[in-house]
């Protein structure tokens, strides 16, 4: 995950924003065709885990149910999928 994505999700999760705000800004950004989550188009399992992860949880939260995906969640997923490829490295 890019340092940019990480910071992004770390000021959406500072944010704090309500359901009816995740749905203004869901609508902003697919106006803007800039909120594509396409799990499957990730090659690699930890990437399309994390992007299902994203997906789920900013539908969840725009119906007001759940919270984003948390940076101590994204991190995780980063950590295995990096102990992932050096082990397949070796």
């Amino acid at each position: 995950m890019s340092p940019r994505i990480r910071r992004v999700l770390k000021l959406v999760e500072e944010l704090e924003l309500d359901g009816a705000e995740l749905n203004a800004l869901r609508a902003e950004l697919d106006a803007l065709k800039g909120c594509e989550i396409e799990p499957d188009a990730c090659a690699d399992p930890a990437d399309r885990a994390l992007a299902e992860t994203i997906k789920r949880r900013i539908d969840a939260a725009a119906r007001g149910e759940t919270r984003m995906v948390t940076m101590v969640e994204a991190n995780g997923i980063l950590r295995a999928r990096q102990r992932a490829r050096r082990t397949a490295s070796r």
